[in-house]
């Protein structure tokens, strides 16, 4: 085999994990259960856009959204885009398709992981279930996409945001 090392594109993205409101000032890294989850995104270049979240036994698709039919959420440049609120929907997509997140938990404390990725260069999501309201695959399934995906795009970039969610 032969080994190589990732480098990503250095492309400037604001994302910005929100916690019961669309505006950056409510950025968050703990969750309450029944907190709305939002996230606001902003690039200087047009690119795709994927969201998965590892909850420590599954990977969800939180984005493309599950009725999206492309496969793929086209991002426009210079665009503040919020996601997973259907009032506040900047894009060509029926309101009906956008999910609204509600964070959630049966333990004190869990941690999930965000994954935002962004590419300029078109690249479609992981095969996964559709059988729930929110598409998974396991995570040997999501890290053997995702690897493929940046063996492939030196452009691409993957940021992951740590949550906390309590049960308080």
């Amino acid at each position: 085999g032969r080994i190589r090392e990732i480098v990503s594109a250095d492309i400037d993205l604001k994302i910005k994990v929100l916690r019961n409101g669309v505006e950056d000032r409510f950025e968050a890294d703990y969750f309450k259960n029944n907190d709305d989850l939002y996230m606001s995104f902003l690039s200087p270049v047009d690119g795709y856009l994927a969201v998965y979240l590892y909850d420590g036994t599954n990977v969800f698709r939180l984005l493309p959204y599950k009725e999206q039919q492309e496969g793929y959420f086209k991002a426009e440049r210079n665009k503040r885009y919020v996601l997973f609120s259907r009032e506040h929907i900047t894009y060509d997509i029926p309101s009906y398709q956008v999910p609204e997140l509600i964070m959630a938990t049966s333990q004190t404390r869990e941690i999930n992981r965000l994954f935002v990725i962004f590419s300029p260069n078109k690249f479609v999501q992981a095969t996964d279930s559709v059988e729930s309201d929110i598409p998974y695959l396991d995570y040997k399934s999501f890290q053997r996409w995702l690897t493929r995906c940046r063996n492939r795009d030196n452009e691409m970039m993957v940021q992951e945001k740590i949550i906390t969610i309590t049960n308080d």
